[in-house]
């Protein structure tokens, strides 16, 4: 099984660092870990979801920095390689990093630099679904999605949280490139592969921006907010 070419399309990167790097990272930012973090044979100590929710919590205090997200993506996308990966998609969260003082633009730079190296060194494709957290409320999470469309990157594939579209809060949940554009891991792992979706323009917003769900939704105020500048959401 380990020949066989695999893709993983569901990580939360703050939630992907073993105990031993996260050891490393709370050395290196001087954090003090709790001492129930772990089991006596050195795995993270949880026994049931809230625990685990709890644990997760506690180790993710420790990426703190662009190189903390750098090291966290590489050894991620190293040990997924080794199982024989090929694409790999890993979710990040800026309000964590904004919790750590760290702005989305360098929380971004250091997960890309993880991806550009893990490529070079193992062959593995790595791609980023920013993600919003749902109960930080929909103001935040359009914070969040401004931001993601302020500063475009090619990695960025996805924005998501658990959910949909929900009229009653006007929130972009887990609406990702292939809500539009279809069936798209064949063009994440080679640009010049075309999506499945062929020409996109009104009448494919329409199918959810419909008057109950967005009645208010204006076509020619919306695209410009949404077209992708790196030449995938083109109107024909």
């Amino acid at each position: 099984m380990m020949a066989v070419p695999k893709v993983e399309l569901h990580c939360h990167l703050e939630g992907a660092a073993g105990p031993a790097l996260i050891r490393q990272l709370a050395e290196r930012n001087n954090i003090t870990l709790p001492d129930t973090l772990f089991t006596p044979d050195d795995r993270f100590a949880w026994v049931d979801f809230p625990g685990f929710l709890s644990t997760y919590d506690d180790a993710s205090q420790a990426i703190r920095t662009a190189q903390d997200y750098r090291d966290v993506t590489y050894a991620y996308l190293t040990d997924c390689a080794i199982e024989g990966a090929v694409y790999v998609e890993v979710m990040s969260s800026p309000d964590h990093a904004a919790a750590a003082g760290l702005s989305y633009e360098a929380h971004l730079e250091g997960i890309v630099q993880g991806i550009d190296d893990a490529k070079r060194d193992h062959g593995v494709i790595g791609r980023l679904i920013v993600t919003c957290v749902r109960h930080f409320g929909p103001a935040q999470a359009m914070k969040v999605a401004d931001q993601v469309c302020s500063s475009p990157h090619p990695y960025v594939v996805g924005f998501g949280m658990e959910g949909g579209f929900d009229a009653r809060t006007v929130s972009p949940v887990n609406v990702q490139c292939e809500a539009c554009h279809g069936p798209s891991a064949a063009h994440a792992a080679q640009p010049e592969v075309k999506t499945a979706g062929g020409p996109l323009g009104e009448h494919s917003c329409r199918t959810c921006h419909d008057v109950a769900n967005s009645p208010k939704f204006k076509f020619r105020t919306y695209w410009p907010r949404i077209a992708n500048p790196f030449g995938g959401c083109q109107r024909r």
